[in-house]
């Protein structure tokens, strides 16, 4: 199945909804971690959206490396989310429905990456 424009769109799409939820819910964390973990987790955010936008506007062939990267920073995603909930600046139920956004966005990108592994990933 080659890669459709439903799938790039649906992938923005995640990014856009991780983001919006994330950006406010950063806000609210304890004015000493902001500029630290608040900081690095709205980064993370941002890196997949460059990297996602840098594969997508790639040639045929050279899209594995960006995508690979996005991968890399939804990981630290996931990391510094769980951290927040150590630092009880994000409940379980927070936790919970950011983690959906996240899984939803690991699919995405999850299917796109191996659709360019196979060589179908356009």
């Amino acid at each position: 199945m080659a890669y459709t424009k439903f799938q790039e769109q649906a992938i923005y799409q995640a990014i856009q909804d991780l983001a919006e939820w994330l950006v406010p819910h950063v806000g609210k964390w304890n004015k000493w971690l902001r500029p630290t973990l608040g900081q690095q987790t709205l980064e993370c955010v941002l890196n997949i959206l460059r990297a996602a936008t840098t594969a997508y506007a790639s040639p045929r062939g050279k899209k594995l490396p960006y995508l690979e990267r996005a991968s890399a920073e939804l990981d630290c995603l996931r990391l510094l989310l769980n951290i927040s909930v150590t630092l009880r600046m994000t409940s379980r139920a927070q936790f919970e429905y950011a983690a959906k956004l996240v899984a939803s966005l690991g699919a995405q990108l999850g299917g796109w990456l191996s659709q360019v592994r196979q060589g179908e990933g356009g």
